[in-house]
């Protein structure tokens, strides 16, 4: 986002942008183009260095409906059951479903882009999320593994400052062209706008106080503002306005700007002789914050938003923010909101580059909702930062020195007249979702189809557009409104599964909305590759104020990808114009059973066992018994499979466990084989394998040069790793070192340091000498020292009962700490009583032992040499812990007291003056400075 002010409005430095990232843009999601679990995580190391994401949180979809709970979803996600993963699963929330109250013509009932199986979990902090994302991608029970991107803000009424806005009416105010501009003045000749309709602004939030705004703010028709219950039922406490996603509240206040900028763009109340005019005069706004106050949020919340926006009634949603990886998880939230009959108006980017190139999220989602909005200037051009796309970019709409409404405060875009110009297609964007409001507000019963194609149809086409946009025009809304057909087009489902080769209808429906009749003629866009359609009837008569249907027939090819296909229906009428559209959404599912083995790669030694878990999925609803074998890939390997038969329910899963078990004579030797699981009609396999080999750690050698140590000192220890097996490790591993209380080390010890251990040939040894550190804290006494070889268990061994190994002489633990002052001195020789004076001193443990506690420095005053605190203390201040041999000096201001008697006194310092520190030496606590004080 450019942001901008002329003489009223002085340009300020600061530019926020889109981040542009790569995904599809073709009208149909096949196979190879929808992110398996496997593909996941190479899709994110890709993409995380250019990307930013949030730390320690994943977006993960389970291939079938869970029946898991938020509770124990997170023992679930950390291993228990399927597989052991490894990782620390904090939390696990189900995102909610999107629910289908919407009653228009064409509109199912049924959500068919279901959200029920995506969680967002959060992982202890420090998880290494590329590995996280890896072992939950391997797993059989999971379809998609996503990061948690980052995305970010894009930047004739009587209103006295509705002359300023030339993309609403350009009578060349700003030295552009004139009537280069979306034409509001004569659209609100005929409309201006309903408060039926309600527009969700998803982005940083509103002033819903704003003069300007609070008119036309939503308000929750079911809550009662401030008594902490959900009145509505619809799990939000106190959502008056809206919600804030990004702090976890029911205030969805602007602590940035750029939603309010939105905003009063789309609906900043008219003709109320205050500040700017939005598109539509009268619609309602619904702040949905999802951004914080730096302007970025994540693709969690913002699902969150769509969710909430969608079950709370309203019809078009802006959203002028992206950046971030392609996401599975807001694509599916999307479909949803479309099949809710929800329109979802997006901006196209600022990074002035091509969308069909590297396509930039949300705009580049292909979706029958989505329309994308490029930025034009007053010289009706392409705004140069602009990005565009001849098959991704809708349209244009003004987007340069857009004067909007802002929030009073200090923060990003806040101006202190509550006014101000920014630049962007965020600024673009909601030009569009007005005018959507109004003309649903004028024709209720369009499709989303109908909607878009009312938007694109109606633009003026400009030159700077041709070519690089869909429509190859700039937003007109009174041309939008101007045609104004007696006839809406409809198609019901919204959305068909079938099978390939298989064949589905949809009922089409051509109702009369005037009180007169004429002849519509329907016909199909371009098909996708792999699908045909006809219609029963392409000529149809409605009755005066009824409907007539027709029959969508659509087929599909035996060897059609799985995925998403539309079928666009044009309608003309006799007038030769096409003045409606709506889309069919075919969904092709292709029933299998999907077969994985976790994991992949076992390790055991010379007669040692272990197991496989293998894991069958259905795929869209395929269901059959299943033979499960395997062969073994050695003659003295032994493989059972348990159970031989497995249940494979419709979209549910099945598990078979393979054992497999060496004896004393397997070689030690990488084996691969083969799992097969068979019926009547299918044989799928995968392979596996097992590593037998014959590694044996033993530590050979330990000792220190210390007899004793203090508490906190670092010591040396110099230890030596044998690997006494026959082959070499397969693994980096740990050495850990260990105090104890008697002469058995085991890892229930007190760990004092650690090594990394590369690998280890057959029968070679390593020695190193290790810096470690005794405990602060530990108590004091005779302990031993010892070592652990892989005390993390890293390494499968033939032999794990000679890892450890302990010194041969004990370690005394002591400790030793002596806090001294090590000086102490004032630049003054005078001072007056009640006044303060300045006094520097340095305090030193000369122990070797840190603090365990903290402790009080005193200052005194003393009519002698020889400092007690017995003396007249002045000033003290609290010392934190000190480590042994350290010290620390500061300066301090001390009061002399005002009924001191005048005279001669010695400044003085006692370390400790309230014993909270026990130390070896106590008595020389204290310092006298050199130079005496005189105090009058």
């Amino acid at each position: 986002m450019y942001i901008l002010e002329n003489s009223t409005f002085r340009a300020i430095s600061s530019s926020i942008f889109l981040m542009l990232i790569s995904t599809m843009a073709l009208a149909i999601i096949p196979d190879n183009q929808a992110a398996k679990p496997s593909d996941a995580a190479v899709q994110a190391d890709n993409t995380k260095k250019t990307v930013k994401y949030k730390p320690n949180e994943l977006l993960i979809k389970f291939k079938t409906k869970t029946t898991l709970n938020e509770s124990n979803a997170v023992a679930h996600l950390s291993g228990i059951g399927i597989s052991s993963t490894d990782i620390d699963v904090l939390s696990a929330k189900q995102f909610n479903a999107i629910k289908n109250n919407n009653n228009k013509l064409g509109v199912q009932n049924n959500n068919q882009a279901k959200l029920d199986n995506w969680w967002h979990i959060k992982l202890a902090e420090g998880t290494d999320l590329q590995r996280a994302l890896n072992i939950l991608s391997a797993r059989p029970d999971i379809e998609f593994v996503e990061y948690n991107y980052e995305i970010r803000v894009l930047l004739t009424p009587n209103d006295p400052h509705f002359d300023s806005l030339w993309g609403l009416h350009n009578t060349q105010q700003t030295g552009g062209v004139f009537d280069a501009d979306i034409d509001t003045p004569e659209a609100w000749d005929s409309n201006t706008g309903d408060a039926n309709i309600i527009i969700a602004v998803i982005d940083t939030g509103v002033d819903y106080g704003h003069e300007d705004l609070a008119g036309n703010m939503w308000t929750n028709p079911g809550e009662i503002a401030g008594n902490l219950i959900d009145d509505d039922g619809n799990g939000y406490i106190d959502d008056v306005h809206g919600y804030d996603f990004s702090n976890t509240d029911s205030d969805p206040f602007d602590d940035h700007g750029h939603g309010t900028h939105v905003s009063g763009t789309i609906a900043g109340v008219g003709n109320n002789g205050i500040g700017v005019v939005g598109v539509n005069w009268n619609a309602q706004i619904m702040a949905v914050k999802f951004l914080g106050a730096g302007g970025g949020g994540y693709v969690s919340d913002a699902i969150d938003g769509i969710i909430y926006a969608v079950n709370n009634g309203a019809k078009i949603l802006n959203n002028s923010w992206g950046g971030g990886g392609f996401s599975q998880a807001l694509l599916d939230a999307i479909y949803a909101a479309n099949n809710a009959g929800v329109l979802f108006v997006t901006a196209a980017g600022n990074s002035s580059r091509n969308n069909d190139i590297r396509p930039y999220y949300p705009s580049s989602y292909v979706a029958p909702n989505v329309i994308s909005v490029a930025a034009t200037d007053h010289n009706d051009q392409r705004a140069g930062f602009s990005s565009y796309g001849a098959t991704t970019v809708h349209l244009g709409a003004p987007g340069v020195g857009t004067l909007s409404t802002v929030p009073t405060g200090s923060c990003s875009m806040c101006s202190s007249g509550g006014y101000r110009a920014a630049s962007g297609t965020s600024m673009a964007a909601p030009h569009v979702a007005g005018a959507a409001a109004l003309i649903l507000d004028r024709m209720p019963l369009l499709s989303i189809g109908g909607l878009k194609s009312q938007l694109m149809d109606s633009t003026d086409q400009i030159p700077a557009l041709s070519g690089i946009t869909i429509s190859g025009g700039r937003l007109n809304i009174a041309a939008a409104l101007a045609y104004n057909p007696n006839f809406s087009v409809t198609v019901a489902p919204l959305s068909q599964s079938v099978l390939p080769g298989e064949t589905t209808t949809y009922t089409v429906t051509v109702t009369s909305l005037g009180d007169t009749t004429e002849q519509v003629t329907l016909s199909l866009d371009s098909l996708d590759i792999g699908i045909s359609a006809n219609l029963a009837d392409t000529l149809l008569t409605p009755p005066v104020g009824g409907s007539i249907t027709t029959t969508l027939t659509v087929t599909t090819t035996p060897d059609i990808a799985r995925g998403y296909f539309f079928v666009k229906i044009l309608t003309v009428d006799d007038t030769d114009q096409v003045f409606s559209s709506t889309t069919a959404t075919l969904k092709v599912l292709r029933p299998d059973v999907d077969i994985s083995i976790s994991p992949s790669k076992q390790e055991v030694g010379p007669g040692g066992s272990t197991t496989y878990d293998v894991v069958f999925t259905s795929l869209d609803g395929f269901s059959s018994t299943l033979t499960v074998s395997t062969v073994s890939p050695h003659p003295s390997i032994s493989m059972n499979v348990s159970p031989t038969q497995v249940i494979l329910p419709a979209d549910g899963t099945a598990v078979a466990t393979i054992s497999a078990s060496t004896d004393a004579t397997t070689p030690s030797q990488l084996y691969t084989f083969t799992v097969t699981a068979a019926d009547a009609q299918h044989t799928r396999s995968i392979d596996a394998q097992l590593h037998v080999f014959d590694v044996d750690l033993a530590m050979t050698a330990l000792s220190t040069p210390s007899t004793d140590a203090n508490t906190g000192e670092t010591i040396t220890v110099s230890s030596t790793i044998t690997n006494q097996g026959t082959t070499e490790t397969t693994s980096t591993f740990y050495i850990g070192y260990y105090l104890s209380s008697d002469v058995t080390i085991t890892t229930a010890d007190t760990r004092i340091g650690s090594r990394y251990i590369y690998n280890i040939s057959e029968g070679a040894s390593f020695t190193r000498t290790t810096a470690v550190t005794i405990p602060a804290n530990l108590a004091v006494g005779t302990y031993y020292l010892g070592a652990i070889a892989d005390y993390t268990d890293r390494q499968v061994e033939s032999n794990e009962d000679n890892n450890a190994r302990v010194a041969t002489s004990p370690l005394q633990v002591i400790k030793d700490v002596d806090l001294v002052i090590s000086s102490v001195s004032t630049p003054d020789s005078q001072a007056y009583s009640g006044a303060a004076i300045g006094v520097t001193y340095t305090i030193h443990n000369a122990g070797g032992s840190p603090t365990d506690s903290g402790s009080w420095v005193g200052i005194y005053l003393s009519s002698d040499a020889t400092i007690t605190t017995a003396d007249t203390r002045i000033r003290s201040r609290y010392i934190y812990n000190i480590p042994g041999g350290s010290s620390y000096t500061r300066t301090i201001a001390a009061t002399i007291p005002a009924n001191l008697t005048v005279g001669t006194y010695y400044l003085g310092a006692i370390a400790d003056d309230t014993d909270l520190q026990t130390e070896s030496n106590e008595d020389n606590n204290g310092l006298t400075a050199t130079i005496p004080l005189s105090i009058d």
